[in-house]
């Protein structure tokens, strides 16, 4: 948003932000950066004087009504002051090639704006009531608030002296990350994936009983959820110590079955404040 800001129309653009300290989206940060700036871009298209940008956080509800489970999402509107979208356009509105009457683009910005919110789990949705009477838009993402409103989670003081094992199929992000958690005071004991039966597995980890275990999502051929499975059936408390990570995003199958697992789940590269969070959930300090 900042780059965009930095360059951005002569229109006048309010932005007002409610947003939490420590607020994260889940996934990559260029799905959300390609959306936000579309957003941004059509609504420069078509603003005549003026742009408000709101950002806020909502809670939605994340089971039937009634089961009292929510979560929070991001929301990102945008309005203009433009001469608005044709109730008739609407429902073509998110598809490609599809623009208003205004010439001047290639009508490519909103399709792949809701490409690139789908990825990360959320939506976009062209609103009514917009205060400026012209064009509104909302972009909602899952939120990810890795510590309280105001605190920091500082990664050293929580990875000090946790024993950890990390199953990375690939050698060189694996040997960097362990690199990394043993200079900022984790124990470390990698288990290389390939050519290790799910037996074998199962006994170094029981032999080795960490606090946590780092397993990645794509093991070569093998899901690192069936190996999740494979130990809550033969050791539940450690299944519990599980922390998924994975460079897909929201949206891909294998991301999905990971997050309905109820375990952490971290993006790669990884961010180590959330993965301190991860770690004070899944091996809370001793009272």
């Amino acid at each position: 948003m900042r780059r965009f800001l930095d360059g951005a129309p002569s229109v006048e653009i309010r932005l007002s932000s409610s947003l939490p300290a420590r607020a994260e989206v889940a996934g990559r940060a260029s799905f959300l950066a390609r959306a936000v700036l579309n957003l941004l871009g059509n609504a420069a298209r078509h603003a005549r004087h003026e742009i408000h940008l709101t950002l806020s956080v909502v809670e939605e509800e994340a089971a039937p009504a009634g089961q009292g489970s929510s979560s929070s999402v991001l929301v990102l509107r945008v309005e203009d002051d433009g001469a608005g979208v044709s109730a008739s356009l609407v429902p073509q509105l998110f598809e490609p090639l599809v623009r208003g009457e205004r010439p001047g683009a290639a009508g490519l910005g909103l399709s792949s704006a809701r490409w690139a919110v789908e990825q990360l789990g959320g939506r976009v949705l062209c609103c009514t009531g917009a205060r400026l009477s012209g064009a509104a838009f909302e972009l909602r993402v899952p939120l990810h608030v890795s510590a309280a409103a105001g605190e920091m989670v500082l990664p050293r003081q929580v990875l000090t002296g946790k024993k950890l094992v990390l199953i990375e199929d690939d050698a060189a992000v694996q040997e960097a990350l362990s690199r990394l958690l043993r200079r900022l005071g984790a124990e470390v004991l990698t288990l290389p994936p390939a050519g290790v039966g799910e037996e074998e597995m199962l006994r170094q980890l029981l032999g080795a009983l960490p606090d946590a275990v780092l397993l990645d999502l794509r093991l070569g051929r093998r899901e690192g959820t069936e190996l999740w499975r494979a130990l809550r059936a033969q050791v539940p408390t450690l299944a519990e110590r599980v922390i998924f990570l994975s460079a897909l995003a929201p949206g891909d199958a294998a991301w999905d079955e990971a997050a309905a697992t109820g375990q952490p789940l971290l993006a790669k590269p990884l961010d180590l404040a959330a993965l301190a969070s991860a770690l004070l959930r899944v091996c809370p300090p001793a009272r």
